[in-house]
């Protein structure tokens, strides 16, 4: 298996923010735009990984929140059109700390 993409993102806001919705509260850091470009391929043989495989591109955006990223894709490939929403902590899989 390989994989590879480019992402470019547009940064729109970069302020600390507070929000207090019913849901949640914390700060909001930044607001993204982004453009991207994906490769996948899948091979029974590492000579085959180079060989077709499905190729995507698309655009998305990107909200920040205290540790938490919501993102939205929008993408176009060889297998057609779909759409995404990543609610995701980065570099973590528990980021969450207590400190308390």
């Amino acid at each position: 298996m390989i994989f590879y993409g480019f992402e470019y993102r547009w940064n729109l806001t970069d302020e600390r923010s507070p929000f207090d919705l019913f849901i949640a509260k914390g700060v909001r850091t930044g607001i993204q735009l982004a453009a991207f470009w994906e490769r996948g391929v899948v091979a029974d043989k590492s000579s085959e990984l180079f060989k077709g495989g499905v190729v995507s591109y698309g655009i998305g955006a990107r909200i920040n929140l205290s540790g938490v990223i919501i993102r939205a894709d929008l993408a176009h490939g060889s297998e057609g059109v779909t759409s995404q929403i990543f609610i995701t902590y980065p570099w973590s899989m528990f980021s969450v700390e207590n400190t308390g």
